[in-house]
């Protein structure tokens, strides 16, 4: 995967926009392009921990994602206002059986945990292939560490 670090501002944004848009109209992500639409259960938290720590795997909204050219939209299945965000803002993404994580980098101080729960394992696949594959410099050691941990523990611990 390419490193790419989290840069804050509008630089490859339009200028005037907010950080994530609210809602996306069909003419801002062009009308001919549909993209795939995945069921999901999903819950947006602050990354920092605190008491909603426990909570990490709770998935309290149903509803829809779907990834269609810079934009992810999350839509409430009661239909309620969907919230949209700019894929550039997706770092440190995990996923593992039917379950994806990823922070969404809204401002420097303002980051988000998106977790997603997708009715099929094959959901998965699906959706990570359309998201960007960046990550953080914290996120990336931490990566490197885990890969190589079972090479290093046999050289440091040789069987006889």
């Amino acid at each position: 995967m390419d490193r790419v670090e989290p840069g804050f501002g509008a630089s490859d944004r339009a200028a005037g926009l907010p950080p994530y848009a609210t809602s996306v109209s069909e003419a801002a992500v062009g009308h001919a392009d549909r993209a795939p639409v995945f069921s999901v259960r999903y819950a947006v938290r602050p990354r920092r921990p605190g008491r909603t720590a426990t909570l990490r795997h709770g998935f309290g909204i149903k509803g829809t994602l779907s990834i269609n050219g810079d934009f992810v939209t999350l839509c409430r299945s009661n239909g309620s206002e969907p919230r949209s965000f700019y894929r550039s803002d997706i770092f440190d993404i995990e996923f593992h059986g039917r379950r994806i994580g990823f922070d969404l980098h809204v401002t420097p101080q303002d980051v988000q945990r998106v977790t997603l729960k997708t009715r099929h394992v094959d959901d998965v696949r699906r959706i990570v292939e359309r998201l960007p594959a960046q990550m953080t410099p914290a996120f990336a050691a931490e990566r490197v560490a885990l890969n190589t941990f079972p090479q290093r523990l046999v050289e440091l611990t040789p069987l006889p």
